[in-house]
């Protein structure tokens, strides 16, 4: 019998670093994507898991689930990244694919289904609610033996960060997986 866990964490997904003021700054758009994550945790997680059954997890959540200590940041003084996400109202995720991984999700059909497409749109809707509802996001997807390019892009700031099922269990560029 194969039983599959997973270990949730938001910081598995890569975002590039940037420094502060820099058109690449990830630092507003990582507070966001906490401020919604954290949403999702304390009110959405164990639906989108049952949503998926059998998707078996295991949730370790580093952080508390409230909402108080992970506020949005400010859409008027957004930089870096989430400047460009509000400008241009879409999140660009990097995926590896179109594959079918079953209840992980099946990235085969528009729209895509399953526990990390469900997750990942959870957040959205907590973007949504914080700047509105016109927020998309949109994929962009390379076959696993591309990798490096999909790193690459995120790294070079074509895409916002990757989807969040993504693990580097290895080095980008001689680097750590935090890009």
């Amino acid at each position: 019998m194969v039983v599959k866990t997973a270990l949730i964490f938001g910081a598995l997904l890569l975002l590039i670093s940037g420094t502060s003021g820099d058109h690449l700054s990830s630092r507003d758009f990582a507070d966001a994507f906490d401020a919604a994550l954290v949403r999702v945790q304390r009110s959405k997680y164990q639906d989108i898991v049952v949503a998926n059954a059998p998707f078996r997890s295991v949730a370790s959540f580093t952080c508390s689930p409230s909402p108080e200590f992970f506020p949005f940041p400010s859409e008027s003084s957004a930089t870096g990244i989430l400047a460009r996400v509000l400008r241009d109202r879409v999140i660009r995720v990097a995926a590896i694919g179109p594959s079918d991984f079953g209840i992980d999700g099946d990235y085969t059909v528009d729209p895509p289904v399953g526990f990390w497409p469900d997750y990942l749109e959870a957040i959205l809707d907590e973007f949504q609610v914080a700047y509105g509802n016109d927020i998309t996001l949109s994929r962009t997807f390379w076959p696993v033996d591309q990798t490096d390019d999909l790193l690459a892009a995120v790294a070079d700031g074509d895409l916002d960060m990757t989807e969040p099922y993504f693990v580097v269990g290895g080095f980008f560029e001689g680097r750590s997986p935090t890009l």
